[in-house]
């Protein structure tokens, strides 16, 4: 189950979508799926809020040179969208940063700069929203 429009916005964004999948091995089988180094350490747990504010953040600008991806408004409603509909089930909400307050993360992929939402629920699922920059 996916949260409402996601895929349209995903598409003007260029961030990764992985929907709720379960995973035995927990987080680190469920990160390397994702395509991220399998380090839950490198993970901080965010209140909805400041899962929020993260994901609205990332949606709106890119990380490299803070240019918009899309309008905020539409950025801050559809990170609630998101939030809301995991949170609902119980979820978990991790970054390696957040780039709401401070520009500061552990790089969990290859690229210059990457951060996202990894989402963990208590019966061993997880999503991912996930976006990476070059610089």
């Amino acid at each position: 189950m996916h949260p409402p429009d996601i895929h349209q916005l995903l598409k003007r964004t260029g961030a990764r979508y992985i929907g709720a999948q379960h995973f035995p091995d927990g987080l680190s089988g469920a990160l390397q799926a994702f395509g991220l180094f399998p380090e839950p350490t490198a993970l901080q747990e965010l209140s909805p809020a400041k899962a929020v504010d993260v994901l609205a953040l990332l949606l709106w600008k890119d990380m490299a040179y803070g240019v918009e991806r899309c309008d905020q408004a539409q950025a801050k409603g559809f990170a609630k969208q998101v939030v809301s509909h995991y949170n609902e089930r119980g979820a978990r909400f991790l970054s390696n940063g957040n780039w709401a307050q401070e520009k500061t993360w552990y790089p969990l992929t290859r690229a210059t700069f990457d951060s996202g939402i990894v989402i963990e629920l208590p019966d061993s699922h997880f999503a991912c929203l996930w976006f990476e920059d070059e610089d």
